[in-house]
């Protein structure tokens, strides 16, 4: 069980490597011209481990390497509504689009996990099954600290049960 436990923890911490959007964010760098803003881009990348979608491919479409770093750090831990990235991609200018990020959408955090039922002990599957629980919601949710530090959690629970 400790194995398979294990292997399902080693298999997420890939999973967490690709945090969401984080590769498509990268693509925003990439496309760059010069070596000095594509490192600029990929440096402020790297501050943040969450991006939407939508709010990517609107910084994608910026028409300045300059106007995509700074969206960039707006739009990173970040998530919008559909309505809310449709309102700035109406925007003519790509310095008002950054100004709609900016102000539009909310910090992205985690759901909060769910208090455990009465009876769970440190080493019951239903337990272990609740903490994978978490530590997947993380990894969703884009918060890899968060996630790592769950998963040591788990296994420093694990390595002392029987």
């Amino acid at each position: 069980m400790k194995q398979m436990i294990l292997i399902a923890l080693m298999t997420m911490t890939g999973l967490m490597a690709q945090a969401a959007g984080r590769q498509e964010a990268s693509e925003i760098c990439t496309s760059m011209s010069f070596d000095s803003t594509r490192n600029q881009c990929i440096s402020e990348l790297a501050k943040y481990d969450y991006f939407e979608q939508g709010a990517i491919d609107l910084c994608k479409g910026m028409s300045f390497d300059s106007g995509k770093i700074e969206c960039v750090k707006v739009i990173g831990n970040k998530s919008y509504e559909a309505y809310e990235i449709d309102n700035c991609r109406k925007a003519s200018f790509d310095s008002t689009k950054t100004q709609c990020l900016s102000t539009a959408g909310r910090a992205a955090s985690p759901v909060p996990p769910p208090p455990p039922p009465p009876g769970y002990g440190a080493c019951s599957a239903g337990q272990t099954i609740m903490q994978l629980q978490n530590i997947d919601r993380s990894v969703y949710m884009g918060r890899n600290n968060d996630a790592r530090i769950q998963i040591n959690e788990l296994i420093n629970r694990l390595q002392r049960c029987p």
